[in-house]
């Protein structure tokens, strides 16, 4: 936990507390699991986990340096107003990002509101060695998962069979469930960034990408690869070529220090002079921990530096509707030195016939 990056808001912000409403924030900060619950750090630096009676048990045996008060209105958990008297919670900060409107007016009643403007991960940008590990696992558990199930295209299964078996396989090998719904894109389907698999049979020649993922102990793995089946046209196989040499610039970039501007620069950069423009449709990568998509986002116009510790996602893509999209993703950390992969299958060009 980010100690330094708290101190810092009660710097800036006149008050008491500040409020965490993020089951993932309250899971990293505290150990509670469960999905209803309030967390407050005050500025003294002790936590206080609010929760109702069906997680008393479960809170008693996660819950580590968070005194835990139960509150029977399992709705609304924040109707409390003896609590903000008892612990001299006259201002509160929140994050705008993660409270709602019925919350805000609740709330209001009993303390004074500052809005802190933070982005809700940011306090758990800097991953510990426990925490890579088992990011790694997770990345070992998906990929474990496509190594069984991609024998299956010898049998031209349907882009929504091929997931199904994916996510399955993924199960087998211990995940607690996909970290986001899995992409299986086959051909024209391919060049929709977020296609949903269809009943396309998987057959034929064309781009087939394959955007999945794991949660292992809550942590989520994230990776993208996009194989050319049958014959492969020239036009084809210099797309792929060229999106892999963007995703190894920016790659080759990482270390600490260097900006989420500088990066896009070096993958995008490069396919906006080769005239690719147009095709371009999303960021070039996002954090990654808890959330499949923590902030920010590695676009031209985001202020950001990088940090030993921090782990995200580099993904360049090309989207072009009558030929197919191409996606390469891996999940990176950043070292002392420069960058380590979290993933590991090979991005170089692969044909299955």
């Amino acid at each position: 936990m980010d100690i330094n990056l708290l101190q810092g808001i009660f710097k800036k912000h006149d008050c008491d507390a500040i409020l965490f409403v993020d089951p993932k924030n309250l899971r990293y900060m505290c150990g509670f699991r469960g999905n209803n619950g309030l967390l407050f750090y005050t500025r003294e630096g002790k936590m206080l986990l609010v929760t109702d009676p069906r997680f008393e048990l479960e809170a008693k045996q996660e819950v580590k340096n968070a005194e835990i008060i139960i509150n029977i209105k399992e709705s609304s958990l924040w109707e409390m107003p003896d609590f903000y008297r008892e612990h001299g919670i006259k201002k509160l900060g929140f994050s705008p990002k993660a409270m709602s409107v019925e919350m805000y007016n609740a709330i209001k009643k009993e303390a004074e509101m500052i809005a802190v403007d933070i982005i809700p991960s940011a306090y758990r940008y800097i991953k510990s060695p426990e925490e890579i590990k088992i990011m790694k696992e997770a990345a070992r558990i998906q990929e474990a998962a496509l190594g069984e199930t991609v024998g299956m295209l010898e049998n031209a299964p349907t882009e929504r069979v091929f997931a199904a078996y994916l996510d399955h396989h993924m199960r087998l090998h211990g995940s607690d469930k996909p970290s986001f719904d899995t992409i299986i894109a086959f051909a024209e389907n391919s060049a929709v960034v977020h296609a949903i698999p269809s009943d396309k049979q998987i057959s034929g020649t064309g781009f087939l990408l394959i955007d999945w993922g794991a949660i292992y102990d809550g942590y989520c793995s994230d990776e993208t690869v996009t194989y050319m089946l049958g014959k492969p046209t020239k036009e084809m196989i210099k797309l792929y070529d060229e999106v892999y040499t963007a995703q190894r610039r920016a790659i080759d970039a990482i270390k600490p220090g260097v900006t989420a501007v500088e990066l896009y620069d070096k993958a995008y950069g490069y396919l906006i002079e080769k005239g690719y423009k147009k095709y371009i449709q999303h960021a070039l990568g996002h954090h990654i921990g808890l959330d499949i998509h923590e902030y920010p986002k590695i676009f031209p116009f985001t202020d950001f530096t990088f940090r030993e510790g921090m782990t995200f996602t580099i993904e360049p893509g090309l989207y072009i509707p009558e030929l197919g999209g191409v996606r390469i993703e891996d999940t990176v950390m950043v070292t002392s030195t420069g960058v380590e992969l979290l993933t590991s299958i090979p991005k170089e060009r692969k044909i299955i016939l």
